[in-house]
């Protein structure tokens, strides 16, 4: 049957071990019915969600591909897949390709997501045993968003980083 946006955000938030082959379910059958409308997309990003959450990251990365197809670059949908994808490749251990999807996100004029990409940025840098790039990133963060709020974090981070070259 047809989930809409609210049921699919209940199913995400209400759902647990016992009942997960259950919404899994749900959830594929309405992406399948439905791919193109709101409540398809959003269904497909609480599903890749879990996914992640459940720590099935090459499922949450098909997951959202099939968002990115659907939706336009410049809505918050697109980001968001984006994000999931790039955290998915991130815990996979693939960091370039996360640096990729982080990267898509900070090239947008007016993402909410822009401080997260570029810290996480720096994070895969670390990954990649690339500090300067990563003391880089941080540093930029600050710089560019003086009030963001990891600023005090971002800075011992950076001493860490620049002491240990």
């Amino acid at each position: 049957s047809y989930i809409n946006e609210y049921n699919a955000y209940k199913l995400y938030k209400n759902y647990d071990q016992k009942s997960w082959p259950v919404v899994e379910n749900a959830f594929l059958d309405n992406i399948k019915k439905d791919p193109k409308t709101k409540g398809g997309l959003i269904t497909r990003l609480y599903l890749g969600n879990i996914y992640f959450k459940i720590e099935q990251y090459q499922k949450a990365i098909n997951t959202y591909a099939g968002l990115l197809k659907y939706v336009d670059k410049e809505s918050n949908l697109y980001d968001l897949a984006s994000i999931g994808m790039a955290y998915s490749y991130e815990n996979l251990g693939d960091f370039q390709k996360s640096l990729s999807f982080f990267q898509k996100v900070t090239e947008k004029k007016n993402s909410a997501h822009t401080v997260q990409a570029f810290i996480a940025m720096g994070r895969c840098y670390e990954g990649l045993k690339d500090n300067h790039s990563a003391v880089e990133k941080y540093r930029m963060v600050n710089e560019k968003f003086p009030e963001n709020p990891w600023k005090t974090i971002l800075n011992d981070k950076i001493s860490e980083l620049s002491t240990s070259n």
